[in-house]
């Protein structure tokens, strides 16, 4: 269907961009100083301004330790907190001070049991730091959140999950009907609350919550950090959805009252007055705010991925966390949205209103939190802290930097974040300016920039977006790609076709890869592919058969093999003397799929829902089709792999798989640093946290 397909595009997305952070993470790593005592960590800030964040983490050890801490790069040691310990895997978590858009070293050493005292205070029912103290009733409800900086209550009355009957008259994955929406809700998910501790320590306290409501369920971590994180009240859900012709939506009644909420458009905001007939169901994304009408409190909502909201009154707004109508027509949206579902949100009071509390950048904070590797430890001229680049106002994000497109120069684009002018902002890079000026959205130029030395000089209006080519001096700290060298392969088998003969090959039951859509040099993370020859009758790929290959000789630290495979299969392959078991993942197929529904004959009821699932093997090069030897065979995806082995310097022979399965199409030896990084947490979504998914009877 549309929607595996663009499931599946999702999961390709996520997997290239993710192998993209990870090897220029590890590119920067290479000039920074990560010679720290114990184990060296990197952690990556992608929001364009300081902040102090909670860091997450995953460590392996060969035995695992009593505990840790975690140094800064001043050697100063910093609130750290076991949080789980899994296999040989420890994850904690730790309270980072970061640069704006950049990297900082942490060092990570053994110890025994964390001894650092905890401003934080957690029970069953309450939790409190510096900036508030929240008690939660019986049903799991935030009953009471009191500003303890503001001395006032934030809450009217308890914050509840709303079940709002949802019948449509038509197009019912899209319309939501005001006969609906006009009505107070009907039921609330809070039946059979269970209330526990899940985390206590310096950097952070959470309790969770469980609870059901019409065949669904719902677990929440409710948490308050030390430090600037601690500004937010952080709620990460995980719901079981499999309710009927209803929506879900988390509700703030507050004690403030504007007959407006204003909703962020991302690279704008607008004010949307209380629910009526002609507005009952506002868009927005990252944010929302209801102030009072003098702009001296107010309460901003956070969210990561729910984009709808409404306001039913002038006190209270909801954020839509589920949508399952009952459809009259298009029967099978009645049951849309049924599987495991992870939300995060955070409440964020504060005093003035949403532009002088600085709401956007909080919302920007929940969608982009720190990510964290580990490195080897070496010196470095870029030091322990690097930036890309600083802003000298919080009025103004950087929505992008990157290369252009066309030339080296490099593109950065800004918005203005408050609705307001802002004169005299100023973007200082880590390098000097040579040459700017002013493009447009395809990057041609339009204008002219100033600049002085390493600063971008620019004035913004009201939401403004503005976009710049900047040129620099060239830096005297030089990074070069890889040297590498590629392997001569013995092709015994052709593997593609071109769309003009697609009888031609076989690389799997008489399906192939289209020949018309794969360079002849596939460039992959800075390492780059020989392909075979692609002519019709040619050889292209290596069936593997546990042939030897002889290694060119040079000073090689990792080899990289372009691979597919008929199906899932591992293979053992040899380098010298020295085995390696690999997992070679198969050619065609989706990599991802989200919780997708079997439905009855008739479309109205779920017979199974399948477990959602990623492959995460590092794809090189893919194409939405495959060639049969009567069609292309749209949306039949088809992928060739990249997988890397660390090899001893001096490498001279490679002994293949003895499995016919796996096919080799090209082998690349190289000197590569950049892979010294290893991240220490998902950098996209595994499902592997999900609950297990189990159908029940909604009769």
């Amino acid at each position: 269907s549309a929607y595996e397909y663009a499931w599946n595009d999702e999961f390709i997305a996520m997997n290239g961009f993710s192998e993209v952070l990870k090897n220029s993470i590890g590119a920067i790593s290479r000039a920074m100083n990560t010679n720290v005592t114990g184990r060296a960590l990197l952690v990556y800030n992608p929001v364009a301004i300081e902040r102090e964040e909670v860091v997450t983490a995953g460590l392996k050890f060969a035995k695992l330790p009593a505990g840790i801490k975690v140094f800064d790069g001043n050697g100063k040691e910093i609130p750290s907190q076991i949080i789980s310990s899994r296999g040989n895997t420890l994850t904690f978590i730790f309270l980072a001070r970061l640069p704006s858009a950049g990297i900082r070293v942490f060092d990570v050493r053994e110890s025994g049991e964390n001894d650092m005292v905890s401003s934080l205070h957690v029970s069953d029912s309450t939790l409190e730091n510096e900036y508030f103290r929240i008690r939660l009733n019986a049903a799991g409800d935030i009953a009471s959140i009191y500003d303890k900086k503001a001395s006032r209550e934030v809450l009217s009355k308890p914050a509840t999950l709303d079940f709002q009957r949802e019948r449509p008259s038509q197009w019912p994955a899209w319309n939501m009907d005001w006969n609906d929406r006009k009505n107070p809700p009907f039921d609330h998910l809070d039946k059979n609350t269970k209330m526990e501790i899940s985390e206590n320590g310096p950097v952070r306290i959470a309790i969770i919550v469980t609870r059901n409501g019409l065949n669904s369920e719902i677990s929440q971590v409710v948490s308050l950090s030390a430090g600037e994180p601690g500004k937010i009240i952080d709620i990460r859900n995980q719901i079981d959805w499999q309710s009927r012709e209803v929506s879900l939506k988390a509700a703030f009644p507050t004690t403030v009252s504007n007959e407006f909420a204003t909703y962020s458009l991302n690279t704008a905001a607008i004010k949307r007055t209380t629910n009526n007939e002609h507005k009952f169901e506002v868009p927005g994304r990252k944010w929302f705010d209801i102030s009072d009408r003098s702009n001296s409190y107010g309460v901003s909502i956070l969210e990561d991925c729910k984009y709808g909201s409404d306001k039913p009154d002038n006190s209270t707004v909801r954020l839509t966390l589920m949508y399952t109508p009952l459809a009259r027509s298009f029967v099978y949206q009645g049951t849309q949205d049924w599987g495991i579902h992870n939300v995060r949100y955070g409440i964020y009071p504060h005093s003035g209103g949403w532009a002088y509390a600085g709401t956007p950048w909080y919302g920007n904070f929940l969608n982009n939190p720190p990510i964290a590797f580990e490195t080897s430890k070496h010196e470095g001229d870029l030091g322990r802290s690097f930036s890309f680049l600083k802003l000298n106002t919080g009025h103004v994000d950087i929505m992008a930097f990157k290369k252009a497109e066309e030339s080296n120069y490099y593109i950065i684009r800004v918005n203005e974040l408050y609705g307001k002018d802002s004169k005299g902002v100023k973007i200082t890079f880590p390098g000097r300016i040579i040459d700017a000026y002013e493009v447009d959205g395809q990057e041609n130029k339009i204008g002219d920039a100033g600049f002085s030395g390493g600063t971008l000089n620019f004035d913004m209006t009201r939401f403004l977006i503005r976009s710049f080519a900047v040129k620099f001096e060239n830096s005297p700290v030089r990074l070069s790609i890889p040297v590498q060298t590629p392997v001569d392969l013995p092709f015994n088998m052709d593997a593609v076709s071109y769309d003009s003969n697609r009888a031609d090959g076989n690389m799997d039951k008489d399906m192939t890869y289209p020949a018309d859509m794969i360079p002849y040099e596939i460039l992959s993370e800075d390492i780059a592919f020989k392909f075979g020859n692609k002519a019709d009758g040619q050889m292209n790929a290596v069936e593997a058969k546990g042939q030897k290959i002889s290694l060119p000789a040079g000073k090689y630290n990792r080899l990289y093999i372009l691979a597919a495979a008929t199906e899932d299969t591992k293979g053992t392959l040899k380098v010298d003397r020295k085995a390696y078991t690999i997992g070679i993942q198969a050619w065609t197929g989706y990599v991802g799929q989200h919780y997708n529904r079997h439905l009855s004959p008739d479309n109205m009821n779920v017979l199974s829902v399948d477990r959602a699932f990623t492959k995460r093997d590092n794809i090189a090069w893919f194409a939405s089709h495959r060639h049969t030897p009567e069609a292309n065979d749209a949306y039949m995806y088809s992928y060739l792999y990249k997988y890397e082995i660390l090899i001893p310097s001096g490498a001279r022979t490679l002994i293949l798989p003895d499995n016919n399965k796996i096919r080799i199409f090209a082998v690349t030896m190289a000197e590569n640093k950049n892979d010294d990084v290893s991240p220490l947490q998902p950098l996209y979504d595994d499902f592997k946290n999900d609950k297990q998914f189990t159908l029940r009877s909604d009769k």
